[in-house]
Parts: C-alpha cells; structure tokens; sequence
C-alpha cells in the first residue's frame, strides 16, 4: 500500500477521518493539514480496485443513490454549510444527480 501526498497541495500530513474495511482491506480517508482536502491516502494496487463489489453492481440508480447517501453521511460531519460539490470521476453522473436533492 502507497501512501499519497496530498493531490492538491502536495503536503505530507494527513488527519484520518475515517477507515473502512472492505474484504479484508483497510481503506483510509484523511484530511490534508494544508489545504484541507479530503482524499483517500493510501492507495492499493489497481487490481484490488478493479474487483471491489461496487465496481459490479448493476443497478446504475439504485448504485448511484446508495453512493450520493454515503458521501453525504461521510462528509457533513467534516463541512459545515455545504454550497457546492465537485465530483472528480464522476462516470454517468449519477451520484451527483441525487446529490442535488
């Protein structure tokens, strides 16, 4: 596992916000102590991200609604009067669709 300098700033210094596991792998989510932005800050191999179980589903809706509530559910703990949001990899749009509402 790689870990990341911040894609912003290029700054070396995270604050973890939130750690998952999915089969087995940790996946980290930090804060950058700059610039403040949130990314995941170690990285696995691409492989391990090709075969998670999201990357099947195969309802694109039903996929999209359950990502915009776990971004939501994820973020409004860290951001306060939230004005807009950028989606950087965004595919169909989808997720940012129910976002808006």
């Amino acid at each position: 596992m790689k870990h990341f300098n911040c894609q912003i700033c290029n700054y070396t210094s995270y604050k973890i916000l939130h750690t998952e596991l999915i089969d087995n792998l940790n996946f980290y989510y930090g804060i950058c102590k700059k610039c403040s932005f949130i990314s995941q800050i170690k990285i696995h191999d691409i492989n391990i991200y090709i075969n998670l179980p999201y990357q099947t589903q195969k309802n694109y809706k039903l996929h999209s609604i359950n990502r915009a509530n776990y971004i939501y559910d994820f973020s409004k703990h860290y951001l306060k009067n939230i004005k807009s949001v950028l989606d950087i990899g965004c595919s169909r749009g989808g997720v940012m669709n129910k976002m808006q509402n």
